[in-house]
Order: C-alpha cells, then structure tokens, then sequence
C-alpha cells in the first residue's frame, strides 16, 4: 500500500472466495483466478502475505487453525493446503 493512498493491494483478476480466519476475525484471506491467495490483516490495513498457486473458480477456500484448504480449477493439485503460520 501506498502511504496515504487509502487503498489495499488487488488481485489481477476475478476474485471467487473471502473468509475471515474462524479465531481471528482480524485476518482475512482472498483467492480467485490469478493464483494467488492474498491475507490481510484489517488493523494494519494491507496484505501481509501473498501465496502463489491455487486457482480458484468458485467458493473453495477455507481456514482452520493454521491450515488455508483451497480447491482449484485445473488438472493437477486439484486440492492444497498451506500454512498460514509460514507465510
């Protein structure tokens, strides 16, 4: 973010799925068809990490604990899970 530009990061193209973390209603994460999921944090108001790799075409997002489940729209990794604790 920009200082003083008031605006969060985007995504480079259409984004399918948003879930706040169930224990944190501080960290939100986002994914859709660029590949990447982006989590924020609302008190600092910017992405504080950026995982490249799912494609998401559709609600498959979800957090537990430190665990982000995605489901993608393509052959292979159909499904994956990262650390949210490691990013």
């Amino acid at each position: 973010m920009a200082p003083g530009s008031g605006t969060l990061p985007t995504h480079a193209s259409r984004i399918f799925s948003v879930k706040f973390h169930p224990a944190n209603a501080n960290v939100l994460i986002s994914g859709g068809w660029d590949r990447t999921l982006k989590i924020y944090d609302v008190r600092q108001s910017k992405v504080v990490a950026s995982i490249f790799g799912p494609q998401l075409n559709g609600d498959s997002l979800d957090v537990f604990d430190d665990m982000i489940v995605t489901g993608s729209n393509r052959n292979k990794d159909v499904m994956q899970i990262f650390s949210l604790s490691k990013h």
